[in-house]
Protein backbone atom coordinates (compact mmCIF):
# COMPACT_ATOMS: atom_id res chain seq x y z
CA UNK A 1 0.00 0.00 0.00
CA UNK A 2 2.94 2.39 1.14
CA UNK A 3 4.65 1.95 -2.28
CA UNK A 4 1.54 2.46 -4.56
CA UNK A 5 0.86 6.20 -2.11
CA UNK A 6 4.68 7.05 -2.93
CA UNK A 7 4.23 6.31 -6.87
CA UNK A 8 1.29 8.25 -6.65
CA UNK A 9 3.26 10.91 -5.54
CA UNK A 10 6.21 10.32 -7.45
CA UNK A 11 3.81 10.52 -10.31
CA UNK A 12 1.84 13.99 -9.07
CA UNK A 13 5.69 15.74 -9.19
CA UNK A 14 6.37 14.35 -12.49
CA UNK A 15 3.16 16.15 -13.36
CA UNK A 16 4.05 19.69 -11.84
CA UNK A 17 7.55 19.49 -12.99
CA UNK A 18 6.28 19.35 -16.42
CA UNK A 19 4.13 22.10 -16.21
CA UNK A 20 6.88 24.07 -14.89
CA UNK A 21 8.88 23.22 -17.93
CA UNK A 22 5.93 23.95 -20.20
CA UNK A 23 4.47 27.29 -18.99
CA UNK A 24 6.88 28.48 -16.67
CA UNK A 25 10.46 28.06 -18.46
CA UNK A 26 8.74 30.10 -21.68
CA UNK A 27 8.04 33.05 -19.25
CA UNK A 28 11.16 33.12 -17.51
CA UNK A 29 12.94 33.72 -21.19
CA UNK A 30 10.98 36.28 -21.78
CA UNK A 31 11.98 37.92 -18.55
CA UNK A 32 15.07 37.39 -19.25
CA UNK A 33 14.77 39.59 -22.46
CA UNK A 34 16.65 43.24 -21.72
CA UNK A 35 14.82 45.89 -22.84
CA UNK A 36 14.95 50.17 -22.73
CA UNK A 37 13.26 53.07 -22.69
CA UNK A 38 13.20 55.33 -25.48
CA UNK A 39 14.03 58.73 -24.32
CA UNK A 40 14.99 62.13 -26.38
CA UNK A 41 18.38 63.23 -26.65
CA UNK A 42 20.89 64.11 -28.82
CA UNK A 43 23.77 62.78 -30.35
CA UNK A 44 26.93 64.14 -32.27
CA UNK A 45 29.76 62.76 -34.05
CA UNK A 46 33.00 64.67 -33.77
CA UNK A 47 36.66 64.21 -33.42
CA UNK A 48 39.09 67.12 -32.16
CA UNK A 49 42.40 67.38 -34.54
CA UNK A 50 45.33 69.49 -34.23
CA UNK A 51 45.22 71.58 -37.46
CA UNK A 52 46.97 73.90 -39.97
CA UNK A 53 45.08 77.23 -40.73
CA UNK A 54 45.79 78.22 -44.89
CA UNK A 55 45.47 81.65 -46.54
CA UNK A 56 46.07 83.49 -49.48
CA UNK A 57 48.17 86.15 -47.80
CA UNK A 58 50.34 88.51 -49.32
CA UNK A 59 53.16 90.41 -47.68
CA UNK A 60 54.00 94.29 -48.30
CA UNK A 61 57.17 95.85 -47.74
CA UNK A 62 57.85 99.35 -46.79
CA UNK A 63 59.17 101.41 -49.97
CA UNK A 64 61.39 103.83 -47.57
CA UNK A 65 61.75 104.04 -43.64
CA UNK A 66 59.90 105.90 -41.83
CA UNK A 67 57.34 105.99 -38.83
CA UNK A 68 54.30 103.59 -39.39
CA UNK A 69 50.58 105.55 -39.29
CA UNK A 70 47.77 102.72 -39.57
CA UNK A 71 45.30 104.25 -41.40
CA UNK A 72 43.23 100.71 -41.73
CA UNK A 73 43.19 99.00 -38.28
CA UNK A 74 43.95 95.22 -37.89
CA UNK A 75 40.86 92.77 -39.10
CA UNK A 76 39.38 95.21 -41.38
CA UNK A 77 38.84 95.11 -44.97
CA UNK A 78 40.55 97.39 -47.79
CA UNK A 79 40.26 97.58 -51.36
CA UNK A 80 42.58 97.03 -53.97
CA UNK A 81 44.92 100.28 -54.64
CA UNK A 82 43.45 102.06 -51.13
CA UNK A 83 46.31 102.96 -48.71
CA UNK A 84 46.71 101.01 -45.63
CA UNK A 85 49.40 102.82 -44.07
CA UNK A 86 51.27 106.01 -44.08
CA UNK A 87 55.40 106.86 -43.64
CA UNK A 88 56.58 109.39 -41.81
CA UNK A 89 59.59 110.21 -40.14
CA UNK A 90 62.60 108.66 -40.10
CA UNK A 91 61.88 104.86 -38.55
CA UNK A 92 64.86 103.16 -38.40
CA UNK A 93 68.01 101.75 -40.07
CA UNK A 94 67.71 98.08 -39.77
CA UNK A 95 64.93 95.78 -39.28
CA UNK A 96 64.77 93.37 -35.96
CA UNK A 97 66.58 89.47 -35.77
CA UNK A 98 63.35 87.96 -35.97
CA UNK A 99 61.64 90.14 -38.68
CA UNK A 100 64.92 89.91 -40.76
CA UNK A 101 64.81 86.27 -40.69
CA UNK A 102 60.93 86.09 -41.98
CA UNK A 103 61.70 88.75 -44.93
CA UNK A 104 64.52 86.49 -45.63
CA UNK A 105 62.19 83.29 -46.01
CA UNK A 106 59.58 85.85 -47.87
CA UNK A 107 61.86 86.86 -50.70
CA UNK A 108 60.73 88.09 -53.71
CA UNK A 109 56.89 87.08 -53.01
CA UNK A 110 57.09 90.48 -50.97
CA UNK A 111 55.42 93.32 -52.45
CA UNK A 112 56.52 96.77 -51.90
CA UNK A 113 53.92 98.97 -50.41
CA UNK A 114 54.61 102.06 -52.84
CA UNK A 115 53.63 105.28 -50.61
CA UNK A 116 51.50 102.62 -48.43
CA UNK A 117 49.24 101.70 -50.53
CA UNK A 118 48.08 97.96 -51.42
CA UNK A 119 47.53 96.66 -54.48
CA UNK A 120 45.35 93.41 -53.51
CA UNK A 121 41.96 93.65 -51.83
CA UNK A 122 41.15 91.65 -48.39
CA UNK A 123 41.73 91.80 -44.57
CA UNK A 124 44.25 94.45 -43.45
CA UNK A 125 46.86 92.40 -40.52
CA UNK A 126 50.03 93.36 -38.83
CA UNK A 127 51.70 90.28 -38.17
CA UNK A 128 53.56 87.76 -39.71
CA UNK A 129 55.55 84.08 -39.33
CA UNK A 130 57.17 83.65 -42.51
CA UNK A 131 55.22 80.77 -43.91
CA UNK A 132 52.76 83.27 -45.73
CA UNK A 133 54.67 81.91 -49.40
CA UNK A 134 54.72 78.51 -48.04
CA UNK A 135 51.81 77.29 -47.27
CA UNK A 136 49.52 78.81 -50.09
CA UNK A 137 46.54 76.98 -52.06
CA UNK A 138 48.85 75.79 -54.44
CA UNK A 139 51.01 74.19 -52.42
CA UNK A 140 48.74 72.32 -49.42
CA UNK A 141 47.96 69.33 -51.87
CA UNK A 142 51.58 69.02 -52.02
CA UNK A 143 52.90 69.11 -48.67
CA UNK A 144 53.11 65.68 -45.90
CA UNK A 145 52.90 66.31 -41.81
CA UNK A 146 56.15 66.77 -41.55
CA UNK A 147 56.43 70.31 -43.39
CA UNK A 148 53.44 71.51 -42.03
CA UNK A 149 54.82 71.31 -39.19
CA UNK A 150 58.41 72.88 -40.24
CA UNK A 151 56.51 75.53 -41.98
CA UNK A 152 54.32 76.06 -38.71
CA UNK A 153 56.89 76.12 -35.94
CA UNK A 154 58.16 79.42 -36.24
CA UNK A 155 56.00 82.31 -33.66
CA UNK A 156 53.34 84.82 -35.53
CA UNK A 157 55.73 88.45 -34.85
CA UNK A 158 53.69 91.50 -34.61
CA UNK A 159 54.63 94.57 -36.84
CA UNK A 160 57.01 97.09 -35.36
CA UNK A 161 55.74 101.01 -36.06
CA UNK A 162 59.14 101.85 -36.55
CA UNK A 163 60.84 100.33 -40.13
CA UNK A 164 63.32 100.48 -42.35
CA UNK A 165 63.27 100.55 -45.88
CA UNK A 166 62.23 97.22 -47.59
CA UNK A 167 60.85 96.21 -43.76
CA UNK A 168 57.30 94.22 -43.66
CA UNK A 169 55.06 96.82 -42.71
CA UNK A 170 51.84 95.08 -43.59
CA UNK A 171 49.94 91.68 -44.39
CA UNK A 172 46.68 91.93 -46.65
CA UNK A 173 44.28 88.27 -46.56
CA UNK A 174 42.18 87.80 -49.58
CA UNK A 175 38.20 87.59 -48.83
CA UNK A 176 37.11 84.26 -49.85
CA UNK A 177 38.36 81.01 -49.41
CA UNK A 178 40.48 79.57 -46.89
CA UNK A 179 41.70 75.69 -45.67
CA UNK A 180 41.76 73.84 -42.32
CA UNK A 181 44.21 71.11 -42.96
CA UNK A 182 44.84 68.14 -40.67
CA UNK A 183 46.41 64.50 -40.52
CA UNK A 184 44.60 61.30 -40.09
CA UNK A 185 44.89 57.45 -40.19
CA UNK A 186 43.98 55.71 -43.14
CA UNK A 187 40.88 53.91 -40.72
CA UNK A 188 39.85 57.69 -39.67
CA UNK A 189 39.10 58.87 -43.48
CA UNK A 190 36.03 57.10 -43.91
CA UNK A 191 33.69 60.08 -42.93
CA UNK A 192 35.16 62.54 -44.94
CA UNK A 193 33.58 62.01 -48.17
CA UNK A 194 34.56 64.85 -50.36
CA UNK A 195 31.87 67.83 -50.35
CA UNK A 196 31.05 66.89 -47.33
CA UNK A 197 29.84 69.44 -45.14
CA UNK A 198 30.73 69.40 -41.56
CA UNK A 199 31.22 72.02 -38.67
CA UNK A 200 34.53 73.43 -37.16
CA UNK A 201 34.78 74.87 -33.84
CA UNK A 202 37.96 76.69 -33.06
CA UNK A 203 38.03 78.72 -29.47
CA UNK A 204 34.76 78.49 -28.55
CA UNK A 205 33.54 79.71 -32.61
CA UNK A 206 31.36 77.66 -35.03
CA UNK A 207 31.83 77.97 -39.08
CA UNK A 208 30.74 76.08 -41.34
CA UNK A 209 33.22 74.06 -43.99
CA UNK A 210 33.37 71.42 -46.93
CA UNK A 211 35.87 68.62 -47.39
CA UNK A 212 38.14 69.38 -50.25
CA UNK A 213 40.15 66.62 -50.58
CA UNK A 214 41.37 63.39 -48.86
CA UNK A 215 44.99 62.12 -49.48
CA UNK A 216 46.21 58.43 -49.92
CA UNK A 217 48.40 57.54 -46.98
CA UNK A 218 51.84 58.68 -47.06
CA UNK A 219 54.88 56.60 -45.55
CA UNK A 220 53.59 56.74 -41.89
CA UNK A 221 50.54 55.92 -42.77
CA UNK A 222 48.43 59.23 -42.02
CA UNK A 223 46.26 61.18 -44.94
CA UNK A 224 45.97 64.46 -45.14
CA UNK A 225 42.48 65.98 -44.90
CA UNK A 226 41.62 69.42 -46.29
CA UNK A 227 38.74 71.31 -45.44
CA UNK A 228 37.55 74.74 -47.15
CA UNK A 229 35.75 77.57 -45.06
CA UNK A 230 34.51 80.58 -47.02
CA UNK A 231 33.34 81.97 -43.36
CA UNK A 232 35.38 84.52 -41.28
CA UNK A 233 36.59 83.39 -38.05
CA UNK A 234 37.58 85.67 -35.71
CA UNK A 235 41.56 85.24 -35.05
CA UNK A 236 42.15 83.22 -38.31
CA UNK A 237 43.67 86.46 -39.64
CA UNK A 238 46.75 85.60 -37.00
CA UNK A 239 46.48 81.63 -36.33
CA UNK A 240 48.46 78.88 -38.14
CA UNK A 241 48.04 76.23 -35.97
CA UNK A 242 44.81 75.40 -33.58
CA UNK A 243 43.06 72.79 -31.81
CA UNK A 244 39.49 72.18 -33.78
CA UNK A 245 36.90 70.20 -33.23
CA UNK A 246 35.25 68.67 -36.69
CA UNK A 247 31.58 67.54 -36.57
CA UNK A 248 30.11 65.05 -38.80
CA UNK A 249 26.82 64.90 -37.76
CA UNK A 250 25.05 66.18 -35.34
CA UNK A 251 21.32 65.90 -34.49
CA UNK A 252 18.25 65.44 -31.74
CA UNK A 253 15.47 62.75 -31.29
CA UNK A 254 15.04 59.34 -30.13
CA UNK A 255 18.33 58.09 -28.96
CA UNK A 256 18.43 53.67 -29.90
CA UNK A 257 21.32 51.91 -29.28
CA UNK A 258 22.81 50.47 -32.26
CA UNK A 259 22.59 46.55 -31.45
CA UNK A 260 18.74 47.28 -31.07
CA UNK A 261 18.77 48.13 -35.16
CA UNK A 262 17.33 45.02 -37.41
CA UNK A 263 16.05 44.83 -40.90
CA UNK A 264 13.06 43.19 -41.00
CA UNK A 265 11.11 42.96 -44.90
CA UNK A 266 13.81 45.51 -46.14
CA UNK A 267 13.41 47.94 -43.49
CA UNK A 268 15.53 49.15 -40.81
CA UNK A 269 13.78 49.21 -37.32
CA UNK A 270 13.09 48.07 -33.78
CA UNK A 271 11.31 45.55 -32.00
CA UNK A 272 9.17 47.52 -29.30
CA UNK A 273 7.39 45.52 -26.81
CA UNK A 274 3.70 46.38 -25.80
CA UNK A 275 1.65 46.73 -23.08
CA UNK A 276 0.50 43.44 -23.06
CA UNK A 277 4.18 41.85 -23.74
CA UNK A 278 4.16 40.93 -27.44
CA UNK A 279 6.29 41.93 -30.08
CA UNK A 280 5.63 44.87 -32.48
CA UNK A 281 8.51 46.04 -35.28
CA UNK A 282 8.19 49.68 -36.33
CA UNK A 283 10.57 50.88 -38.71
CA UNK A 284 12.82 54.27 -38.09
CA UNK A 285 14.18 56.90 -39.58
CA UNK A 286 17.96 57.74 -39.04
CA UNK A 287 19.46 61.46 -38.26
CA UNK A 288 22.40 60.53 -36.54
CA UNK A 289 24.57 57.79 -35.67
CA UNK A 290 27.85 57.89 -33.65
CA UNK A 291 28.48 54.54 -34.32
CA UNK A 292 27.09 53.22 -30.77
CA UNK A 293 23.91 55.35 -30.48
CA UNK A 294 20.96 56.48 -33.31
CA UNK A 295 19.15 59.45 -32.96
CA UNK A 296 15.75 58.71 -34.45
CA UNK A 297 12.74 60.10 -35.76
CA UNK A 298 9.46 60.57 -33.18
CA UNK A 299 6.00 59.55 -34.26
CA UNK A 300 6.04 59.75 -37.97
CA UNK A 301 8.45 60.60 -40.65
CA UNK A 302 8.56 60.74 -44.47
CA UNK A 303 9.59 58.06 -46.67
CA UNK A 304 11.68 58.51 -50.03
CA UNK A 305 7.93 57.85 -51.84
CA UNK A 306 6.42 60.94 -50.41
CA UNK A 307 4.37 58.88 -47.23
CA UNK A 308 4.29 59.46 -43.59
CA UNK A 309 5.60 56.08 -41.67
CA UNK A 310 4.33 55.43 -37.87
CA UNK A 311 7.59 54.90 -35.62
CA UNK A 312 8.70 54.59 -32.25
CA UNK A 313 7.60 57.20 -29.72
CA UNK A 314 8.96 58.11 -26.69
CA UNK A 315 8.84 56.22 -23.56
CA UNK A 316 8.30 52.72 -26.21
CA UNK A 317 9.99 50.06 -24.99
CA UNK A 318 13.14 48.59 -27.12
CA UNK A 319 14.11 45.16 -27.12
CA UNK A 320 17.89 45.04 -27.19
CA UNK A 321 19.99 42.83 -28.88
CA UNK A 322 16.82 40.92 -30.41
CA UNK A 323 17.36 37.91 -31.96
CA UNK A 324 16.37 36.54 -35.48
CA UNK A 325 13.25 34.38 -33.67
CA UNK A 326 12.07 37.77 -31.57
CA UNK A 327 12.29 39.35 -35.40
CA UNK A 328 10.04 36.37 -36.98
CA UNK A 329 7.30 37.21 -34.21
CA UNK A 330 7.33 40.51 -33.91
CA UNK A 331 4.20 41.82 -36.29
Amino acid sequence: MKAKYKLLILYIVAIIVCVVIIYAVPSLAGLLKKSYVVEPGEIELAETVDAYIVREDTVYVSDKAGDVNRIVKAGELTKAGSRVVELTGNGRKEMGADISRIAETLGKDARKAESGISATAGYVSYVIDGAENRLTAESIGKLDERKFKEYTSGSVKKLSEKVSKGEPIFKVTKNGEWWIVFFVSKDETEPYTVGRRVEVTINDETVRAYVKSVSKPDKSGSCRVILRCNVYLDGYLEMRQAEAKITLASAKGLLIDNDSIVTKDKKRGVIVVNKIGSYVFKPIYVKADNGETSAVAEDYYMDEKGYFVETVKVYDEILSSPSKNDIKEAA
